[in-house]
């Protein structure tokens, strides 16, 4: 009797090990600032599924209205070129090419927006039952810093870079995604706007 209570001891918890190491499984900790991300496979790649937080030591980063607490929730907001440099090691900020993938997996840019954003109403204004998150990337819309200063479309678009300049020297490619809409945007937009990074795991 006593070795079979042992037995079903032990199987406990070996399930109950397995359990926590699958839950575990979908999160890293960036050594930087020891924030902890989730992260989602899609397709053959794997992107993280939340906005970066990380604080870069050249201060020049923003969270929208400059309200700390959005970016706990939303993640901050960086220039072409800090996002170019802030994702942790073994990730990177997508190419174009690389969204391109994602975009073409999730069935076109036409329907993808609606396969990345989080469906949570309250966050994206405007949103309609056909946003699913069927991919898991759960896209916010944290909005944009303008060059100039001025802070848009925060709860209505997700703007986010990718590592390729754009149209002109100045500009970079973005994709960008409204709360109505089921379509994802392809933007060459100015390098010195601040928007929001996510990053894809290394191969």
């Amino acid at each position: 009797m006593r070795k079979l209570i042992s037995l079903v001891s032990l199987a406990v918890f070996f399930i109950s090990f397995y359990s926590c190491s699958l839950e575990q499984s979908n999160t890293f900790t960036d050594d930087r600032d020891g924030e902890v991300y989730e992260f989602v496979q899609i397709g053959n790649q794997v992107w993280m599924k939340e906005n970066l937080r990380f604080k870069p030591e050249s201060g020049i980063y923003w969270a929208y209205d400059d309200k700390e607490i959005r970016g706990d929730t939303f993640g901050l907001l960086y220039d072409w070129e800090r996002a170019c440099e802030v994702c942790p090691e073994g990730w990177h900020l997508p190419s174009k090419s690389e969204w391109d993938v994602l975009i073409r997996h999730l069935g076109g840019e036409h329907v993808a927006g609606a396969a990345l954003k989080d469906v949570n109403s309250q966050r994206w204004k405007g949103g309609d039952e056909s946003n699913t998150n069927s991919s898991g990337f759960s896209a916010l819309p944290e909005g944009v810093r303008r060059y100039d200063g001025r802070f848009s479309y925060f709860n209505t678009w997700a703007y986010f870079w990718t590592a390729d300049t754009g149209r002109e020297a100045e500009e970079a490619w973005c994709f960008a995604i409204d709360g109505p809409q089921k379509r994802i945007h392809k933007v060459s937009w100015d390098k010195n706007n601040a928007l929001s990074v996510r990053c894809v795991k290394d191969k």
